[in-house]
């Protein structure tokens, strides 16, 4: 094999892996991230009787700068939610952020900054 051969793999391996790396940084999204977005929207509200919360598309990846660290890799949900004994008339919408798998804030919290990653 010659050099340029071998220059070449070498170049399309390193770009491989570092792709891989990249995207292994996010982890995985938990298959039940319905369930723990509901219930992570339940825990914020003043009074969770009669909630309502609904995913509204899939999970994407996001870069999330929160508590002082800066692009740390999560997941974000869309949702639509609402209480009927929330004095807040009608439904709210806002993002939910998983890191390590787990419900961590939500896009209303001041102290959270986000962006879609590429």
């Amino acid at each position: 094999m010659g050099k340029k051969r071998v220059m070449i793999f070498a170049a399309a391996a390193g770009a491989l892996l570092a792709t891989q790396a990249f995207a292994q940084d996010f982890g995985r999204m938990p298959a039940s991230y319905q369930t723990a977005t509901e219930s992570y929207i339940k825990s914020r509200l003043s009074n969770p009787r009669g909630a309502t919360v609904e995913c509204a598309g899939r999970p994407y990846r996001v870069l999330l700068d929160i508590g002082g660290r800066k692009n740390v890799p999560a997941w974000a949900v869309k949702v639509k939610y609402g209480s009927r004994m929330e004095r807040q008339r009608g439904r709210s919408r806002a993002v939910v952020f998983f890191v390590n798998g787990r419900p961590v804030a939500m896009s209303d919290d001041p102290r959270v900054r986000y962006r879609r990653a590429a």
